[in-house]
């Protein structure tokens, strides 16, 4: 494996400030993934490879929220460890098995009872070592009353082409909490990925999640599942991917809506181009009482090489149950392309108008700073196809 740090470089970069602490390569990779400046910032964790070269918390923010490596939080919290595998079991498959014999690293986040925190909490998770595993075990607690964004980037450096990110995530959201959890990934093209994450939703509280890969990929498997136990319980899921080379994507949020008058939506927004193969199963279960939830899956194939395989389903386990489904895919419309041609656009300019247009980063509800990073970023995608 290359490695493309120096020795000792990672322990300087713990003595300095994350943004001069950063090698500009790499720092720039980060900054498409959401890394910001530590003062736009509530709290920050930076890992490279399986180092953790940054846990700092805002002095406005401190007692408000704790973030550190998930190796100091087990060490330093006994209470951690009965929350780790609670919700997705170690035995799951081969990938959150290799998780639990090696642990490599991963980020603690805990947001303090009734914490109303205005700025989002950042995490950035590169790989910079040609051919690495990172092996990863994420644990998010949104405490009682509490409000925040956490914004996740995943990345690698920008002469890395391979590797392999295992990143297991559980989140506790509990009673009257409202959490925001919003990852953007840009990969390479040898990297697979294989994200496992299960969320618990209390009574009243509110789930958001979000993710955007956009960028070239060799494979990723992700199968999120939120629970929503509690009364009046919220999830909305939103996902935006651009599918291109010969990336294979299998994708398949689930939520279980178990408390009295839960609610979930799941939507997706995808586009396959080139000879990518694009597979999604979005799942709803009703099982409370007058819960009621909607899935929303659109997908445009750009090409005779591309697929897109889209499945919802619906599970209804009592008789008030309310759950609905709108899935279409299929390719851009010729009067919408002509339209945009008679207002004097050529065809290309039209057909990245278009794209643009569905890759609406605002379904991703992000703050305002990495909505338009993320809109940049479609731009470019758009103005390649």
């Amino acid at each position: 494996m290359r490695k493309v740090h120096e020795p000792g470089e990672l322990e300087e970069m713990k003595e300095r400030s994350i943004l001069q602490s950063i090698p500009h390569e790499i720092l720039k990779a980060a900054q498409r993934v959401g890394l910001e400046d530590e003062s736009k910032r509530a709290a920050t964790y930076v890992a490279i490879d399986h180092e953790a070269i940054a846990e700092a918390v805002s002095e406005f923010y401190r007692g408000q929220v704790e973030i550190m490596d998930i190796r100091k939080a087990l060490d330093k919290h006994s209470w951690v460890r009965k929350l780790r595998w609670k919700l997705i079991s170690p035995d799951k498959d081969e990938h959150t098995k290799s998780v639990e014999e090696e642990l490599g690293g991963g980020y603690f986040i805990r947001i303090a009872p009734g914490a109303k925190l205005i700025l989002p909490l950042q995490t950035c998770l590169l790989i910079s070592t040609s051919g690495f595993e990172q092996k990863l075990h994420n644990i998010i607690i949104a405490e009682e009353g509490c409000e925040a964004t956490v914004v996740t980037g995943c990345t690698v450096h920008p002469r890395i082409h391979s590797g392999k990110h295992v990143g297991v995530s559980e989140f506790y959201v509990k009673q009257g909490a409202k959490l925001h959890f919003a990852m953007l990934h840009a990969w390479a093209r040898e990297v697979s990925v294989h994200p496992r994450s299960a969320a618990l939703v209390e009574d009243g509280a509110i789930f958001v999640s979000s993710y955007a890969s956009l960028n070239p990929l060799h494979t990723i498997d992700m199968h999120p599942l939120i629970l929503c136990e509690g009364r009046e319980a919220t999830a909305q899921s939103n996902i935006l991917i651009h599918a291109v080379g010969s990336a294979e994507m299998e994708l398949g949020e689930e939520a279980v809506l178990r408390g009295e008058g839960a609610r979930a939506q799941l939507i997706s927004r995808i586009v396959a181009r080139d000879e990518a193969k694009v597979s999604t199963q979005p799942m709803l279960i009703g099982e409370g009482d007058r819960a009621k939830g909607h899935v929303e899956c659109k997908g445009i194939v750009l090409g005779d090489g591309a697929q897109i395989h889209a499945v919802p389903g619906l599970w209804a386990k009592r008789k008030n149950v309310e759950l609905s489904h709108e899935a279409a895919v299929g390719r851009l419309e010729e009067k919408a392309i002509t339209y945009l041609m008679t207002r004097g656009l050529d065809e290309e300019e039209a057909v990245s108008v278009l794209i643009r247009g569905f890759l609406n980063p605002r379904l991703l509800q992000l703050p305002s700073e990495i909505e338009a990073e993320v809109n940049e970023l479609i731009k470019a995608v758009a103005k390649g196809l």
